[in-house]
C-alpha cells in the first residue's frame, strides 16, 4: 500500500467513525497528529471527510425514520447530524415532508434545535485533540475473602 492509498484509508476511516470521534482520535492519535502536522491531510481533506460520513449517517437515519414510523428525529443517535443535513438540502423537499416530527416540531423547528454552529469544524478539533480518558483511583477499593461487587457479575455470583 503506498501513501496515498493510506492518506485515503485513513479519511475513509475518519468518515465511518465520526459519530464517535474521540474513541477513534484517541485510538489513532500518533497517526493522525503525524499526518495532519505534516500537512499530508490539511483541515479542508477532514472536513471532506467529517461531512461524508455526517450524510452518511443522516440518510441512515432517514431510512430508520421511514421504515419504524414509531421512531422521531429527536430519538436518533446523533440528531445534530439529522439537522445538519436537513439544513444543508441533502434531502429534498419531498423527503423532509415525509419525517414525522413529534413535540409539535417541523423541520424548520427542528433544526433551530439541533443544528450545531461550525458542527464540522467542531467535530474536526475534537477528532484532532482528543480528550483523554478519565483516571480512576481504584487503590482505596479493597475486597476481603466473601466481599463482592454488586456491579461486577463475577463477584455477585460468590
Amino acid at each position: 500500500m503506498n501513501l496515498n492509498e493510506k492518506l485515503v484509508d485513513i479519511l475513509g476511516e475518519i468518515s465511518e467513525h465520526v459519530g464517535w470521534l474521540d474513541p477513534y482520535a484517541r485510538r489513532k492519535h500518533a497517526v493522525l497528529d503525524y499526518v495532519h502536522r505534516k500537512d499530508l491531510i490539511d483541515d479542508s481533506d477532514i472536513d471532506v471527510a467529517i461531512e461524508a460520513g455526517i450524510v452518511k449517517e443522516a440518510k441512515g437515519y432517514y431510512k430508520k425514520l421511514l421504515v419504524y414510523r414509531r421512531e422521531y428525529p429527536d430519538h436518533v443517535p446523533f440528531p445534530q447530524f439529522l439537522a445538519y443535513a436537513i439544513s444543508n438540502k441533502v434531502f429534498s423537499s419531498k423527503e423532509i415532508s415525509r419525517i414525522q416530527f413529534d413535540h409539535g416540531e417541523d423541520a424548520a423547528e427542528f433544526c433551530r434545535i439541533y443544528s450545531v454552529p461550525n458542527l464540522i469544524g467542531k467535530l474536526r478539533k475534537e477528532l484532532l485533540n482528543p480528550k483523554p480518558l478519565p483516571k480512576y483511583d481504584l487503590s482505596s477499593r479493597s475486597l476481603s475473602p466473601g466481599d463482592f461487587c454488586e456491579s461486577c457479575p463475577p463477584c455477585f455470583e460468590h
